[in-house]
């Protein structure tokens, strides 16, 4: 090849990569928005669901998957396709992105993590297990979390300020993989071995739910191991050109589905779960949900006027 075609297979890799990444990160944020709004509208509608002690974990990482698709993969995606640098354009963005960014995904994998362990908890045959995560628990456990990602990053809001807006320090994650996998195969075993305790027909549900997520996070994780180790194993390589454009290409498709986590949970319960799916429906039916209980509370004053008549006579 001549030094001009090089060039320019470089320059259509370097295009395709950006093309592809961006327009699949739009589609997913926009999946992600109304799948996330929709998860947190039924699981506040619906007095069943939000009783339970998960619906908090849920709850907090429907929220802060909504600020990490925002902040974090919008820029980025609007920075390939118009070439404007919102980072830049706004000390005020930058801070926000590097700030909430980071903290909407540890928040979302730490929830996750809670989910799970949770669950293992849950299903175990050991009442005292079962009565460790009340309501007033897992609201003191959220709180807690939510200071530990969020006081060492304060200082940012103040500090991170550069005319490029980079990061002034290292990333701050965590790695859920192990957690999600251990809690993941203890729950299951429970689920599997223990046929003694009774569940109710929603506690099986949100189990199939919730183990349908596990999996589909640990599935989208393997790409991003990749990703991490790929340039580990091949920074003492030396590259063309041509191999770097090559290399961003397959690096960007495999950071695709990293982006899964924070917007699918809602089509993953939808799809694994019959009475999520009438919960949804029953939520999104508003009119119909707010007539049925007026007319069963309207049904009880009267069977209750009937009496107090009955007993007077």
């Amino acid at each position: 090849m001549t030094n001009t075609t090089i060039s320019s297979e470089v320059l259509n890799l370097q295009l395709a990569s950006r093309l592809i990444f961006s327009y699949a990160i739009l589609i997913f944020i926009a999946f992600g928005t109304i799948g996330n709004l929709l998860n947190i509208f039924v699981f506040i509608r619906i007095k069943v669901l939000r009783q339970m002690p998960n619906s908090v974990f849920l709850l907090t990482s429907f929220v802060a998957s909504l600020m990490q698709i925002w902040t974090t993969r919008f820029s980025t995606a609007f920075l390939n396709l118009t070439g404007v640098d919102l980072l830049k354009q706004s000390r005020f963005y930058c801070e926000i992105r590097w700030l909430f960014g980071r903290m909407g995904a540890t928040i979302t994998m730490a929830c996750i993590c809670l989910v799970s362990i949770n669950r293992f908890l849950i299903t175990s045959p050991n009442v005292r297990y079962r009565q460790i995560f009340t309501m007033r628990c897992a609201r003191m456990t959220v709180i807690v979390v939510i200071l530990v990602f969020l006081i060492p990053l304060i200082p940012d809001v103040v500090y991170y300020w550069t005319p490029s807006c980079t990061r002034t320090g290292a990333p701050y994650c965590i790695v859920p993989f192990p957690v999600l996998v251990l809690f993941g195969i203890l729950t299951w075993r429970n689920l599997c071995s223990v046929r003694i305790i009774q569940r109710n027909r929603l506690e099986e549900q949100v189990n199939r739910m919730i183990l349908s997520e596990l999996v589909m996070i640990c599935i989208t994780s393997i790409p991003n191991i990749i990703t991490a180790i790929y340039p580990i194993v091949t920074s003492s390589m030396t590259k063309s050109q041509l191999r770097v454009a090559q290399d961003g290409l397959w690096l960007n498709m495999l950071a695709i589905p990293s982006i899964t986590t924070y917007c699918t949970s809602f089509y993953v319960f939808y799809a694994a779960s019959s009475a999520y799916r009438k919960n949804v429906q029953t939520a999104l039916n508003c009119t119909k949900h707010n007539r049925i209980e007026t007319q069963t509370r309207s049904r009880q004053q009267n069977a209750s006027l009937r009496m107090r008549i009955i007993a007077l006579h």
